[in-house]
């Protein structure tokens, strides 16, 4: 519940930060921290906006991810939204396979069991499995959004209409 509230709780402190960022690092790094607080919201108001709509994303992928798992019979139901919990957090790991390759099925697990899977041989088994292939279909499905939008974007640029 942390990670929900505490934006919204240092979204006022932002400008302090990006002063502080600015004066402990290298000049030569300023402009990052520029780019960077460009890109912060500006306003409570787009603050909030971008804020329901990012946790509302994460919501969807997290419910599509625990349905994949589900439909791939892990169970029991708390332990699918742990084990799609515990791939996302992967990727606060200190120390990251390319491509989340190992560690990204083994939070799954790992999240699984933290929420009730049983630690038996068959239910291990079909976790490891489903672990492996919802890994796969993430990076195939993010492939294949790359492609599709390399395709349009390359679409959208031939096909510009001519302004007067």
């Amino acid at each position: 519940m942390t990670f929900l509230i505490a934006p919204v709780l240092l979204f006022p402190l932002r400008n302090v930060v990006m002063r502080s960022a600015d004066n402990v690092l290298p000049a030569r790094l300023s402009h990052i921290v520029d780019q960077v607080s460009q890109g912060v919201p500006q306003s409570w108001t787009m603050f909030l906006r971008v804020w329901v709509l990012t946790v509302f994303n994460w919501g969807v992928k997290m419910a599509v991810l625990a349905w994949v798992l589900w439909i791939m019979g892990v169970r029991p139901f708390a332990a699918i939204f742990g084990a799609a919990l515990g791939g996302e957090l992967s990727s606060v790991l200190p120390i990251h396979a390319p491509g989340g390759v190992g560690t990204y099925p083994a939070s799954i697990v790992a999240g699984a069991v933290a929420f009730g899977a049983k630690n038996e041989a068959n239910a291990m088994d079909l976790l490891a499995r489903a672990a492996i292939n919802t890994h796969l279909m993430i990076v195939v499905s993010a492939l294949a959004g790359t492609a599709l939008s390399l395709l349009l974007a390359g679409f959208s640029s031939h096909q510009q209409p001519k302004l007067k």
